[in-house]
């Protein structure tokens, strides 16, 4: 009788165990949604305030502190659209990026990474620039420039098979690095951005 009774028991502990789910190890981001993580999301016609940066290091407490200061690089991509198909190799679409470009600095030449300029997700190489129009890397300081960049995407993807397509928005020189996390975090408190883009949709990448 006790006997019966202990499996009795031991059966009813059993089954009345609840069935925990464990969740599925979810997949690393990838470099691209890393750097997306660390720009400004913006949007066609609004300005974007890109940091110039100013540091240099000063002696405090008998230690060599770096300090750095930021003027703006505004920009302002008015539009996005197919121009031709004389990029290389031939027959290759280029794209006309209608943008504003405005230098507060008081000494520092700069301007936008072209290179870096159009991105797909799944693209590792740099897009070719070809001036058809103003040639937006090299801007002086305390000027104004606005009109037409047109470039291709990279090389290593077609328009078929570019994903998640953007305009990269990045100082060719003076502004931060992607490794510099501690500098971003300190451009984005003083109300600038280290880096920003602005998504394309898929239907402005027609041909036709």
């Amino acid at each position: 009788m006790k006997k019966t009774r202990a499996i009795g028991l031991l059966l009813s502990f059993t089954f009345g165990i609840s069935v925990v789910s464990i969740p599925l190890s979810q997949a690393l981001p990838t470099k691209f949604q890393k750097e997306l993580s660390l720009a400004t999301k913006s949007s066609f016609g609004k300005p974007v305030k890109l940091a110039i940066t100013n540091c240099k290091s000063v002696l405090k407490n008998r230690k060599y502190v770096e300090t750095c200061s930021y003027e703006s690089f505004t920009v302002t991509v008015k539009s996005f659209e197919f121009n031709d198909l004389s990029g290389w190799p031939e027959g290759t679409p280029t794209f006309n990026v209608d943008v504003v470009m405005e230098n507060y600095s008081k000494k520092i030449t700069t301007g936008l990474d072209v290179g870096s300029m159009l991105k797909c997700s799944n693209s590792r190489q740099y897009s070719p620039f070809y001036s058809g129009g103003i040639d937006p890397q090299s801007l002086l300081p305390q000027s104004r420039d606005e009109g037409i960049v047109k470039m291709s995407f990279p090389e290593d993807v077609t328009l078929e098979t570019c994903k998640d397509p953007i305009i990269w928005l990045a100082l060719f020189s003076g502004g931060a690095s992607l490794s510099d996390s501690k500098r971003i975090a300190d451009i984005k408190k003083k109300k600038f951005a280290a880096f920003a883009y602005i998504e394309i949709p898929q239907s402005s990448l027609k041909t036709n």
